[in-house]
């Protein structure tokens, strides 16, 4: 149990280090990095008033974006 512990203690240290690390040299992820289809990457950064202006049609499957053929709108 001792040597558990200390391993989750050590496994958390290493997860705060590299929180800060992130916070203070990462890279900025900016709008839809993932060229997902999906309504929640689909509004402009930073955020409206409302959300969309008209109603949105999801087309395709939630997955298929990275299928050939498949199409993005």
């Amino acid at each position: 149990m001792t040597i558990a512990a200390y391993l989750i203690a050590f496994s958390v240290l290493i997860f705060l280090i590299n929180l800060f690390i992130s916070i203070r040299h990462g890279e900025v992820a900016t709008g839809n990095v993932w060229n997902s289809r999906s309504p929640e990457w689909q509004v402009p950064s930073p955020m409206p008033v409302h959300n969309y202006d008209h109603p949105f049609e999801v087309v395709g499957e939630p997955y298929d974006y990275g299928l050939p053929g498949s199409v993005v709108r």
